[in-house]
């Protein structure tokens, strides 16, 4: 989810009720839940997925268009973001691959699909079975949903717009918040617009050899997947 520093305090109590009535416990902080990875457990993973030598691709697709056709160079360059991060390992684009995971590109306006004042984007991630609207419970995913808030991207900066995506992406890709990493692009809310971080850094995409546990600043999505 991405959301403002002005609505924080009035969505925490809110947010940690619902989280602690409708799922487990919340993903660590820029990793999955309880330091779980798909090298050591089916835990939020994507199906098409199958170990740490193979490549994730990831197919966009534009639901938002013609209406909201100012969404789609936003959208387009948040992948490019990740792809320029994770080059080789992962590779998202709006055209089709083989053996494609997929995350639908959809749009929301204020009082939908949780979305607010303040409130950028969420992301569901679905399994065969059901979609979960918000959810960071460990689980196979088969492919994701994003919804962006219209009401609010209508008329804020590009830099926002890619921001919102980027960090949407990032959820799709089975990351948390990096709630410690105000640095980072999963940090809970952007911070620096119009000229800040927009897509990842070191901390979203964690390092070579990765150590998944302990030290946090080691996580990211090469942990998760166990990308050398």
């Amino acid at each position: 989810m991405t959301v403002s520093a002005g609505v924080l305090r009035t969505l925490a109590l809110a947010a940690a009720i619902w989280f602690t009535l409708s799922f487990p416990s919340p993903a660590d902080a820029g990793h999955t839940k309880s330091n779980k990875t798909c090298v050591t457990g089916v835990v939020n993973c994507r199906e098409v997925w199958f170990n740490d030598t193979s490549k994730l691709n990831v197919r966009l697709f534009d639901q938002f268009s013609p209406t909201y056709s100012y969404l789609y160079s936003p959208a387009s360059a948040a992948g490019a973001s990740w792809n320029s991060a994770i080059s080789g390992r992962m590779y998202m684009s709006f055209s089709s691959q083989s053996n494609e995971t997929y995350v639908y590109l959809k749009t929301g306006t204020n009082g939908q699909y949780y979305l607010g004042a303040g409130i950028y984007g969420i992301h569901s991630p679905c399994t065969h079975i059901s979609c979960y609207l918000g959810s960071s419970s460990p689980m196979n995913v088969w492919y994701s949903e994003i919804y962006v808030n219209v009401s609010e991207l209508g008329s804020s900066s590009v830099w926002l717009r890619q921001w919102t995506f980027a960090h949407e992406l990032g959820h799709a890709l089975m990351l948390s918040h990096h709630s410690s990493g105000s640095n980072a692009l999963m940090y809970d809310y952007p911070v620096g617009d119009p000229s800040g971080i927009n897509g990842p850094v070191t901390l979203d995409v964690g390092y070579t050899s990765p150590i998944c546990g302990g030290d946090t600043t080691t996580w990211g999505v090469r942990c998760i997947y166990g990308w050398n």
